[in-house]
């Protein structure tokens, strides 16, 4: 899951705009050339994957904002919920962020709260400062379902309950070398490379089988529950996940049906919250402003309805429902002036 949203996300770069329109991009902006080189090591999509991957793993991904001698941004280093935590202090929900590579809050380094991007996947209620891996709310179901797995494991691998019975006829009792001599010729006629031959017992004894078979276990369907709450967690499909339950019981008529709701119920809303929080601590700490926002001009699964909407405006213009301007507006481009009732 965590692959599938990494990479989903990094597909859509984030740009620089003059202002809330989108008509002019900035390219040549600071903070879009930030975005393109986060730091000497990474590119903007391992930046995007490293912090979506701590996002969704322990609930906050971090970006340490490196502050140039001119107080601008310099550099974004990704950071973990096990190494960077924020502070609360009084009324204040963050106060700073502490810093430490062994997690040891007694010598944690004071990072201010100017100096953090902050990521969270989803509110924690109890500590509103922090966010919580959606691991969280299903850890109690999945730890269950783990110790069914767990169960039939053991009860594989060491099973006290004799998969065959032998009974003899009523009356008939054997000495415990007859035990011994029968058991040691059952497991020479039918162990080994004999299993599934036939078995004729005389003597009328009767063999009654004990022990459960797969079918009778659920073995299927016990493996696949945690798969699909994770899954359900992540708001990823489990056939996008490439997961055995998505593969074996999806709902979706193929698979690119399930990567466009995935991209529309998952990943936009991501996109969305994510601009949001690099418009509110990114952008005031550079001079020149700007609007940032992801391009998702490019996004395979939302070619699709582009394509759609784009014939759609194109034939209500040719048919005179909308103007020209109007047309173009629908379509993200500029208008161009004109009579409001001309058709070029």
């Amino acid at each position: 899951c965590l692959r599938a949203l990494a990479n989903g996300f990094a597909e859509a770069p984030l740009k620089c705009y003059q202002d809330e329109t989108r008509e002019k991009e900035l390219p040549t902006h600071p903070l879009q050339k930030l975005i393109k080189r986060p730091n000497e090591l990474m590119g903007e999509d391992e930046w995007w994957k490293f912090l979506i991957t701590y996002a969704g793993t322990g609930g906050n991904g971090y970006g340490k904002i490196v502050l140039t001698n001119g107080g601008e941004p310099g550099e974004l280093w990704p950071y973990h919920d096990l190494v960077m935590w924020p502070v609360p202090a009084g009324r204040k929900w963050v106060d700073h962020y502490a810093y430490s590579v062994d997690g040891n809050a007694y010598n944690a380094e004071r990072i201010e709260t100017k100096e953090v991007l902050h990521i969270k996947w989803a509110i924690d209620p109890e500590q509103p400062w922090r966010g919580m891996s959606p691991l969280v709310p299903v850890g109690r179901e999945v730890d269950t379902d783990n110790e069914l797995t767990r169960y039939l494991k053991v009860l594989l691998q060491n099973d006290a309950a004799p998969r065959t019975m032998v009974m003899t006829p009523p009356g008939v009792m054997l000495t415990a070398k007859q035990i011994e001599d029968a058991k040691r010729e059952f497991m020479v006629s039918f162990g080994g490379a004999n299993k599934g031959l036939p078995a004729f017992i005389n003597g009328g004894a009767d063999i009654k089988r004990m022990s459960l078979d797969m079918n009778e276990l659920a073995f299927d369907a016990l493996r696949g529950v945690p798969e699909a709450r994770i899954a359900a967690a992540y708001g990823v499909p489990a056939i996008v996940a490439g997961l055995n339950i998505g593969l074996a019981r999806t709902p979706y008529s193929n698979f690119e049906e399930a990567r466009k709701m995935f991209t529309e119920q998952t990943l936009v809303p991501m996109w969305k919250a994510v601009a949001s929080e690099v418009q509110q601590s990114l952008v005031p700490l550079f001079r020149q402003p700007c609007y940032v926002d992801f391009d998702l001009s490019g996004v395979r699964a939302l070619t699709e309805n582009t394509n759609t909407v784009a014939t759609w405006v194109i034939n209500a213009w040719d048919k005179g429902l909308l103007t020209r301007d109007a047309a173009l507006a629908r379509l993200g481009e500029a208008a161009v002036g004109g009579e409001e009732g001309e058709q070029y």
